[in-house]
C-alpha cells in the first residue's frame, strides 16, 4: 500500500502511504472499545437468565465497574512495571533508528506518555524535551527529559483536549515534534489526546506514534490496554491509530504514514517457538502548514476550512458541506462589518450542531 514514490525520502519499513487510508464519515468506534478489561460488563451465564429474560445492566452497575477501574488503573500507573524488558533488543534497535532519522538536533519534542527510555539516539541534541507521564518516577531516570509534567492522559475535556492546565499552559505552536510511544493501546479519549498534540504542535511539526505488536507485554499490562487493542491484531491497530489522526483533526493532519519496523520473522519453526522479538510499528503525521489566519479573498473557503479543524461536534462530513458555503456567503457580504461578523460567528456553529443532533434524536 505504499508505492515507490511514497517511500522516497523516507525512514524503511513504510507500508501504508498518505493516499492509501480510507475512512468512513464519521467516527467509527463504540464506547465499549475503549474500555479496560475490569470495566467491561460481566460475561453472561446462561444460568443467570430468568423466565427466558437477559439480565438488563443498570447504569449504576456500569458506573460502578468504571469507578473501579479508574482506581485500579491509577494505582497500576502509580506502580508500573519496566517496559523495556518486554522489547527486544532488535526492535528497541529499530525503533531508535526510525525516530533518528525524523528527529533532528536542536529540535523542541514533547514526549506523551513518557518513561525511563524514550528510545531517542544518543548522540541526537534536542533543545528541549518536555515529558509527560503519570507520575514522575519513570522520567526522573530519563537522561534526555529537560522538564516533565505529571498529567493524565485520559483526564480530558471531551472533544477538546486534554484537561491539563500545565500542559495547555506549553502553549501553541511550541514544539517541532511530538513522540507518543507505547502508550496508544492505554487511551481512553484518544481523538482528545490527539488535538492536544497538534494544538501544542508547529506547523509543519510531526507527532510520531510507535507502539508494540499485540501481545508485547500482554501479561503485564493486559488489565488497562482498552478492549480495542486487547482484542484486535496488529493490522487493525495501525488503521486505528491512523483514523485517531483523522478524527482528532482532519484535514489540520497530512502525509499521513505507517510502517512495520519490526525485526524479520525467524526461518523456521523451532526458532519461531523459541524467539522472544516483539513487533513494532510506527504512525505519524504532520500538522498542516497552510494555516490562513485572515481571509484569502480569492479563496475564503480555505480560511473557514482550517478554522473548521478542530470544532467540536462537527464531523467531517458537515465541515464539507459548510466549508464552501461559508466561503460563498463571505464573498456575497455586502459590507466589511458584515464579513466580519460572519468570521466572528464561526464560533457558534458547534452549539448550532449541538442542538440540531438532540432535535434529530
Amino acid at each position: 500500500m505504499a508505492s515507490e514514490a511514497d517511500q522516497e525520502n523516507e525512514s524503511v519499513g513504510l507500508r501504508v502511504g498518505p493516499l492509501a487510508w480510507k475512512w468512513p464519515p464519521v467516527y467509527p468506534y463504540d464506547d465499549e472499545l475503549f474500555l479496560r478489561s475490569d470495566a467491561e460488563p460481566p460475561m453472561l451465564n446462561p444460568m443467570s437468565m430468568v423466565n427466558g429474560e437477559i439480565p438488563q445492566d443498570t447504569e449504576e452497575d456500569q458506573k460502578e465497574r468504571t469507578e473501579r477501574s479508574e482506581k485500579a488503573a491509577k494505582e497500576f500507573w502509580e506502580n508500573e512495571p519496566d517496559t523495556e524488558e518486554y522489547l527486544s533488543g532488535a526492535s528497541v534497535n529499530n525503533l531508535q533508528n526510525h525516530l533518528g532519522f525524523y528527529l533532528a538536533d536542536g529540535d523542541a519534542v514533547l514526549e506523551l506518555g513518557a518513561g525511563s527510555n524514550s528510545y531517542f539516539p544518543p548522540s541526537l541534541k534536542l533543545s528541549r524535551h518536555v515529558g509527560v507521564s503519570y507520575t514522575d518516577d519513570k522520567m526522573k531516570s530519563n537522561p534526555s527529559i529537560t522538564s516533565s509534567i505529571i498529567a493524565d492522559l485520559n483526564d480530558v475535556e471531551e472533544e477538546r483536549g486534554l484537561r491539563s492546565p500545565e500542559v495547555k499552559s506549553l502553549g501553541a505552536g511550541t514544539f517541532d515534534k511530538v513522540v507518543m510511544t507505547n502508550t496508544i493501546d492505554f487511551l481512553t479519549h484518544p481523538r482528545e489526546v490527539f488535538r492536544t498534540a497538534w494544538f501544542l504542535l508547529k506547523p509543519g511539526g510531526t507527532m510520531i506514534v510507535p507502539f508494540s505488536s499485540k501481545d508485547a507485554y500482554k501479561s503485564a499490562f493486559g488489565d488497562v490496554q482498552t478492549k480495542m487493542w486487547r482484542t484486535m491484531n496488529d493490522d487493525q491497530h495501525m488503521w486505528v491509530a491512523g483514523s485517531f489522526f483523522q478524527f482528532s483533526a482532519g484535514e489540520g493532519w497530512s502525509g499521513l504514514k505507517g510502517f512495520d519496523i519490526s525485526p524479520p520473522k525467524p526461518s523456521n519453526f523451532i526458532q519461531e517457538k523459541l524467539d522472544k522479538t516483539t513487533g513494532a510499528y510506527v504512525v505519524q503525521a504532520t500538522k498542516s502548514d497552510l494555516e490562513p489566519t485572515s481571509v484569502d479573498p480569492d479563496d475564503p473557503a480555505a480560511y473557514f476550512g482550517t478554522r473548521l479543524w478542530l470544532t467540536p461536534v462537527l464531523e467531517s462530513r458537515d465541515k464539507m458541506l459548510i466549508t464552501p458555503r461559508l466561503g460563498r456567503a463571505w464573498e456575497m457580504a455586502k459590507t466589511e462589518e458584515g464579513r466580519k461578523h460572519l468570521e466572528d460567528n464561526v464560533e457558534v456553529l458547534p452549539a448550532i450542531y449541538e442542538n440540531l443532533i438532540k432535535m434529530d434524536r
